[in-house]
């Protein structure tokens, strides 16, 4: 009997040898064999004479490509580092249908949403009422959900500018996923730019 209890813990001893030794055989070593390199995880550096992207002299809390601040994680891996507001790089906004005017309009107007200040909004976008199909107006109610990065190529149709903006929004049921929305502009008759439309 002690014969067959010393067999049974042999085994069971090399059986869990045998387990241990297979996972360390998978695991990397972390000083490579003597004339092999480390593989590295840095970005590569700018070629020389070049600033790296981020030092472009504009401001550092934007990227100009997306208008995302780097430094945030608003991909939607980290809600809590979630940050509203409106992030374009207005001076990257190069568009021939997007002249300071129309520009001023938008930058006032996506302003007025994250405030939120309600007069500008009617104000810029006196239809709302109608014509608000993206339900902007309820932005209005959780401005600190809502995160506008980039402006779109600008069409023009119909006498009207439709410009599309996107960006980041966050919620309990869809946590935080990207938008895009169409804003059409039309001048009144003060030549003023105003929001007509959004889908």
């Amino acid at each position: 009997m002690n014969k067959r209890i010393f067999s049974l813990f042999t085994v069971v001893v090399l059986a869990f040898m045998a387990a241990c030794s297979s996972n360390t055989e998978n695991t990397a070593d972390p000083v490579p064999p003597a004339g092999q390199e480390t593989p590295s995880t840095e970005e590569p550096s700018s070629p020389a004479g070049e600033k790296p992207a981020q030092d472009n002299g504009k401001e550092p809390a934007q990227d100009s490509n997306s208008g995302k601040d780097p430094a945030e994680n608003t991909d939607g891996t980290n809600p809590d580092l979630f940050k509203s507001g409106v992030f374009i790089d207005w001076n990257g906004v190069d568009d021939p249908l997007i002249d300071d005017r129309l520009k001023a309009a938008l930058q006032a107007f996506l302003t007025a949403v994250i405030k939120p200040d309600e007069a500008s909004y009617e104000k810029i976008f006196p239809n709302h009422a109608t014509e608000d199909r993206a339900d902007f107006k309820n932005v209005l109610k959780e401005p600190m959900n809502y995160r506008f990065d980039k402006v779109g190529k600008a069409i023009e149709e119909d006498g009207r500018i439709l410009v599309p903006v996107s960006g980041t929004s966050r919620d309990d049921v869809f946590g935080i996923r990207d938008f895009s929305n169409n804003l059409y502009f039309k001048q009144n008759a003060q030549n003023e730019w105003q929001v007509i439309l959004i889908d």
